[in-house]
């Protein structure tokens, strides 16, 4: 899940760059949900008044934890490992509901967040946070462009400077400097970016099967675990995967991914198909005939398993 904030301006951008990245493998498919910004002062200010005594950012808060995310959590089929996003004032929210919500979202990516005027209340909640750290596993994606305003690119480091004194337990934080994008154009790169580099475990898959396939079946386990998968990472995520290792020549570790596939979605025709595939590159041809047969087998329709096996058979 990804919640987007300022979606009457980023939303669509988003829903491109997660369709992207899961199609070619470096991330899992993911529901994404737009937040459009309707009073950026009321909803995301800092600061308490003898009026209003509840600052705007924690009401927010308080809506998205207690009637946004169980709205969507009971209508979709969601998984319970919650990315936020936001850019500038909106990206100040999100590291605000970091360290004031801990778990409410796993993963934080701000682009050119907003760290001026009341938004030093940011500073000092970090400041004043606990030395041992988060209670679980945090991720932190910010940057700032090369073109950005004057004041992020100073407080923006200034803050980056401030996690690095701090050294958090369990926030694996990251600051990126953009240098060839301004305030408006920086949230795309970012999303990209700051999911690639969160998944990057996907997209360096040859690291996870360098130790054989065991210790590829208990990462892939891991990874399912922490993204809130019930048992494994998806199918399609492990087969872009897979081509990924064949388009780099490293057919024995494409075979072993597309193994550990196939006995995650035994039913799934494509699986032996791709495991086929996998064997024929490695010469291993009766493997493959098996496989091929195998896929034939569960969908008698599948014309390019029928297609393969004359060829191997030739």
């Amino acid at each position: 899940m990804l919640y987007t904030l300022d979606a009457e301006r980023y939303y669509h951008p988003t829903v491109a760059v997660v369709r992207f990245l899961a199609e070619y493998g470096h991330a899992p498919p993911m529901i994404v949900v737009g937040i459009p910004n309707t009073d950026r002062r009321r909803d995301f200010s800092y600061s308490s008044t003898s009026d209003d005594p509840v600052i705007g950012a924690d009401r927010f808060l308080k809506f998205m934890e207690e009637e946004l995310i169980p709205f969507i959590d009971n209508t979709y089929r969601t998984t319970p490992y919650r990315i936020i996003k936001g850019w500038c004032a909106t990206g100040v929210f999100c590291i605000h509901a970091l360290f004031t919500r801990p778990g409410l979202f796993d993963a934080t990516i701000a682009s050119s967040p907003y760290l001026v005027e009341d938004a030093s209340f940011i500073f000092q909640l970090v400041e004043d946070y606990p030395q041992h750290g988060l209670a679980s596993r945090q991720f932190l994606y910010m940057t700032v462009g090369g073109r950005d305003r004057p004041d992020a690119k100073v407080e923006v480091p200034r803050f980056a400077a401030l996690l690095k004194r701090k050294e958090l337990k369990g926030l694996d934080w990251h600051f990126v400097r953009l240098e060839t994008e301004d305030h408006y154009t920086i949230d795309l790169r970012t999303s990209h970016s700051g999911l690639e580099t969160l998944f990057s475990e996907l997209i360096h898959v040859e690291r996870m099967i360098k130790d054989g396939p065991d210790h590829a079946k208990k990462k892939l386990n891991a990874l399912a675990e922490l993204y809130g998968f019930d048992e494994s990472l998806p199918e399609e995520t492990l087969v872009r995967m897979g081509y990924v290792l064949l388009n780099q020549e490293r057919f024995e570790d494409a075979v072993t991914l597309f193994q550990i596939n196939a006995e995650c979605y035994p039913d799934s025709y494509l699986s032996y198909e791709n495991l086929g595939e996998a064997y024929m590159m490695t010469g291993q041809k009766e493997r493959a005939l098996q496989n091929f047969q195998k896929s034939l087998d569960l969908n008698p329709a599948n014309e390019y398993a029928r297609q393969k096996l004359k060829e191997l058979n030739e």
